[in-house]
């Protein structure tokens, strides 16, 4: 791992180029959609409006639930949501910037009491998560603080060991965390609403559950929820915390394109419509790693590159509901030359051995979301997942001849369907229920030699297959304006050792005072390994089958 260290100490001399115009303009437009958070529609004729500004600069929606503020002075701004019958909701400190327009995505609820409101707090606020189960262990993050908090690098993964109880574990060369002293591994990574493999550079590497740096680029990432414990029923086959992440959509008004190179790589990035004064668009973002560019020039053996793409294509229809369409992907190498010349060798591991690590990780999906009888939403989700490590080693015989000498094929998959069903009875309580299948695949190749004197030989050659089936249902009852009691259950069935597992999870929050909450949670939660540890067979039988 020492190229990795090596890797991250270089990021420090990086630097980012942005394009700017001779004279940029001291203005730019406010643009997004306003929707019901209940139902997912979107609301016509929502006042909008610029809080800090004279003379009074405001706007409403329009029959698509889109708006448009225009002429917005460039820097920090309170932008104010009212709608009749729904929270008011103000979103403090959004950003502005000549380079691009502001796009923002935002959700109402309607008023459970008469003439209350709400106010949330868009990037400073961390009590109000993105999901509605949530009210305890649970922060909100933005695109923002992963750029600007110090040693981030874009990482949510780095970004959150600020959190009360996230300490990082991997050092500076791994972004591998422990949530409450539990494992890094016991940590489930999300998009869009499913699970997907460890998505890092280099994952597992040095720390299971790690790796060198995330794959998700701020130009895609939205605000997302980071859970640390009794997290919502919807939440399983995770035990310590879950980071839930979401892509944001591209700009509908106009085409974006942007070129950096950062201390995370090269990046490219295009958003916009897909066609003129169309409703579906798309935005992808290509990064290279900045380090391979300066290999040459630095005195190591071998090589580290990496690369990723993530994109997410957004279709609204008028009467068939939202299709989504998203994807990351990430192919990273390492490789250690050995010393052909023997008269510098210094008796060490990597003086006379050669080594070639491959890794691949990528997840693609298709979301679909429509509303049902104007008192919810029904929300699908498929998803096709996976990550492939490849080692192969070589080292030099006595008459400097490489030959083979280890070589490790490890690939597992995972194809997922979930489901739920999102609907208010009444004004005062609100449930979700879902289902979400999983078919798991591995297949898991060993090949070497068990001591010096052995010929080189296949050791294990196993692949097989596995179904974890999930189950959950939760409400939220709204017993006045300032308590809420929510209540659930997670059912978890592995087909491996037959069993199944069920999980109650509770909370209540209390609002005492307009800046003290009471929250308390409670959660019961599982994990299964990876399936390797179920089916890889070192001798007759299969050890680990009945694990529990």
């Amino acid at each position: 791992m020492k190229k990795i260290s090596l890797f991250l100490i270089l990021t420090g001399l990086s630097f980012s180029v942005f394009a700017r115009q001779s004279t940029p303009p001291q203005t730019q437009e406010i643009t997004g959609v306003v929707i019901d958070r209940l139902t997912q529609e979107t609301l016509i004729g929502v006042n909008v409006l610029v809080l800090d500004h004279e003379p009074l600069l405001g706007t409403s929606t329009d029959e698509h639930g889109n708006f448009v503020l225009k002429n917005v002075p460039l820097g920090r701004h309170d932008i104010k949501f009212s709608y009749l019958g729904f929270e008011t909701v103000i979103l403090r400190n959004i950003l502005v910037s000549s380079g691009k327009q502001t796009v923002l995505n935002v959700e109402m609820e309607e008023s459970v009491f008469e003439g209350e409101a709400i106010e949330v707090v868009a990037t400073i606020q961390k009590d109000k998560p993105i999901n509605d189960f949530a009210k305890v262990s649970v922060k909100q993050f933005t695109v923002e603080e992963t750029q600007r908090y110090a040693g981030g690098l874009d990482d949510p993964g780095r970004l959150v060991t600020v959190f009360p109880g996230v300490n990082s574990t991997g050092g500076v060369q791994n972004n591998a965390i422990s949530i409450r002293g539990n494992a890094p591994k016991s940590v489930q990574w999300r998009l869009e609403g499913i699970e997907i493999p460890n998505p890092n550079h280099f994952a597992g590497l040095s720390v299971a559950g790690g790796g060198g740096l995330t794959l998700f680029s701020a130009q895609l990432l939205s605000n997302s929820d980071f859970f640390t414990g009794a997290f919502p029923s919807e939440y399983g086959n995770a035990l310590s915390g879950v980071f839930d992440i979401n892509f944001r959509s591209g700009n509908r008004n106009k085409r974006e394109h942007a070129f950096q190179i950062g201390i995370n790589g090269l990046e490219a990035s295009s958003g916009g419509p897909i066609k003129k004064n169309g409703s579906a668009t798309y935005l992808f973002n290509y990064r290279f790693s900045t380090l391979t560019l300066l290999q040459p020039l630095l005195p190591v053996e071998g090589r580290i590159q990496y690369q990723d793409l993530s994109f997410k294509i957004d279709v609204p229809t008028q009467n068939s509901g939202r299709f989504e369409f998203w994807g990351i992907g990430g192919l990273d190498l390492q490789t250690m030359e050995a010393k052909t010349d023997s008269s510098k060798w210094e008796y060490a591991f990597s003086d006379f051995t050669e080594n070639r690590i491959d890794l691949g990780v990528g997840a693609v999906g298709v979301s679909h979301s429509i509303t049902v009888n104007n008192k919810g939403y029904l929300k699908s989700t498929l998803a096709l997942s996976g990550n492939s490590t490849e080692y192969s080693e070589e080292r030099f015989d006595d008459n400097l001849n490489l030959n083979p000498y280890l070589n490790i094929d490890d690939n597992t998959s995972r194809l997922a369907f979930k489901t739920f069903l999102n609907q208010g009875l009444g004004k005062r309580i609100t449930t979700r229920t879902g289902v979400e299948l999983q078919q798991l695949y591995f297949n898991f190749d060993l090949a070497g030699k068990p001591d010096n004197s052995s010929p080189y030989q296949s050791l294990i050659r196993q692949k097989d297959h596995a179904q974890l089936y999930q189950i959950y249902h939760q409400s939220e009852f709204n017993v006045s304006s300032r308590l809420s009691v929510l209540g659930g259950l997670h059912g978890q069935w592995f087909s491996v050792n037959d069993e199944f597992v069920l999980e109650p999870r509770a909370a209540i929050s209390w609002q005492l005072l307009t800046e003290t909450a009471l929250n308390i949670g409670y959660g019961l939660h599982s994990q299964i390994e990876e399936l390797d540890v179920y089916f890889v067979q070192p001798q007759a039988n299969f050890p680990n089958k009945n694990l529990k």
